[in-house]
């Protein structure tokens, strides 16, 4: 047997739980470190806040590019919290 549809009508409703391409892009950032120290390249404007191994803000801010540079006068592991995410950094 043969079975056969058609398909006339095709309605997408949009889910505010959805997450756009352009959403996902904006929150990606990518943080390193090199000598003294710490690089954030993520999208303008974004809101970040460095924070030592001991709990201590060392800086909060956002960034004023789409690459920033911060200077750490003492070495050591930090963390950088950005868009939601955190990532480990070890300033020498």
């Amino acid at each position: 047997y043969v079975v056969s549809e058609t398909v006339t009508e095709f309605v997408i409703n949009p889910d505010e739980t959805q997450t756009s391409i352009a959403e996902v892009l904006e929150s990606e950032a990518k943080v390193w470190a090199y000598g003294q120290s710490i690089y954030i390249e993520s999208s303008f404007g974004a809101k970040y806040r460095i924070v030592d191994m001991n709990g201590h803000t060392i800086a909060v801010s956002t960034t004023h590019s789409t690459r920033e540079e911060i200077q750490i006068t003492i070495a050591g592991i930090y963390l950088v919290q950005i868009n939601n995410k955190s990532y480990k950094v070890f300033v020498k």
